[in-house]
């Protein structure tokens, strides 16, 4: 039974329960005190719920995976040479739109309500990767965004220039994530195999699966391909010590989340994945989508990576710019660790 049982979206306790009550054998519930997708609570009540003698639960001190707390002291140990990142969200430019734009089956009576735009920045000692690098003025005007400045800007407060940017992860080839691919020169692009392959196959001759793609764009990361400077990830991989890349399809085929380490544990940037906390909190996906029922998925997926919500970073929320601190020298910038 294991560990399978609490990682599947099929666990049930109380049916689990009466096999291990009526067992006759000594079970013992094992639960470490950092786990938080098996926590001592859940096991706790599991051990209630099968109410037999011949089941005891233990909670092992100091041992765990997927901690619940970046203090736990196994966490520290091992995370001890994995750098630590700095982790920024540049906002770039906003828009008010109907509050139906933002859910499946929405009511198109609800109002308005605003979106923002963000690229995000997560630094080292040594390294230094963008995550998404936005639109420019020209796309905002198209597509009716009130454009607040070029991401570059945002950088330069923090006081890197676009060419000391090594790596650019590419969550997915929609216009708001990958434009301005041109204003990086020395950087690698990091890109889902399955979103080049979707960007530029058969789907993209409907007008509707096109619609939040820029041809431009497109073309310029295949040009960037055909220049060495794309390097592909086919599912989930560790892109260095600390930042990994996670393939969390739904939105997009090819969307990519990213977590990083930072001084507040493992943070997650769900990218779109989760565009607002609301579409995670009702079980309703932002209504550009590809697949409804991978979107719902990708909300449990990113949830689960972050292990709680106060380390997830939805991808468009105007309520990440309320919840974290502004940068000091900068008012678009906010301070996500």
């Amino acid at each position: 039974m294991g560990d399978l049982a609490y990682y599947s979206n099929e666990y049930d306790g109380a049916r689990i329960a009466a096999p291990l009550a009526g067992s006759g054998r000594p079970v013992v519930l094992l639960t470490g005190s950092y786990d938080y997708s098996a926590s001592p609570a859940n096991t706790r009540q599991l051990h209630d719920a099968v109410n037999s003698d011949n089941v005891t639960f233990n909670e092992m001190p100091e041992l765990g995976h997927f901690a619940d707390s970046p203090q736990a002291p196994w966490r520290l140990k091992i995370m001890s040479d994995v750098p630590v990142f700095e982790v920024y969200a540049i906002q770039y430019a906003t828009s008010t739109r109907p509050t139906a734009d933002y859910f499946v089956g929405s009511d198109p009576h609800d109002g308005q309500s605003p979106i923002n735009y963000y690229v995000w920045l997560i630094r080292s000692d040594d390294r230094i990767i963008l995550i998404d690098t936005g639109f420019n003025a020209e796309r905002a005007k198209q597509r009716g965004r009130n454009f607040l400045r070029c991401p570059t800007e945002g950088l330069r407060s923090l006081g890197i220039a676009p060419e000391d940017i090594d790596t650019v992860i590419v969550t997915h080839l929609h216009y708001d994530h990958a434009g301005n691919l041109d204003l990086f020169p020395n950087a690698r692009f990091v890109l889902q195999d399955e979103e080049m392959r979707f960007a530029t196959g058969r789907y993209m001759r409907h007008e509707l699966m096109r619609a939040p793609f820029e041809l431009s764009d497109v073309l310029r990361m295949v040009t960037s391909n055909f220049e060495g400077r794309v390097d592909f990830v086919n599912g989930d991989a560790e892109l260095c010590p600390g930042v990994g890349l996670h393939h969390v399809p739904g939105h997009s085929l090819g969307l990519q989340s990213v977590t990083v380490n930072s001084k507040r544990g493992r943070l997650c940037l769900a990218s779109d994945a989760a565009h607002f906390f609301d579409n995670i909190r009702l079980g309703n996906p932002f209504k550009v989508t590809t697949h409804v029922g991978d979107t719902l998925e990708g909300h449990d997926r990113v949830l689960k990576l972050a292990g709680s919500t106060d380390r997830l970073i939805p991808g468009h929320d105007p309520q990440v710019s309320e919840i974290y601190p502004e940068h000091p020298d900068d008012s678009l910038i906010l301070v996500l660790s």
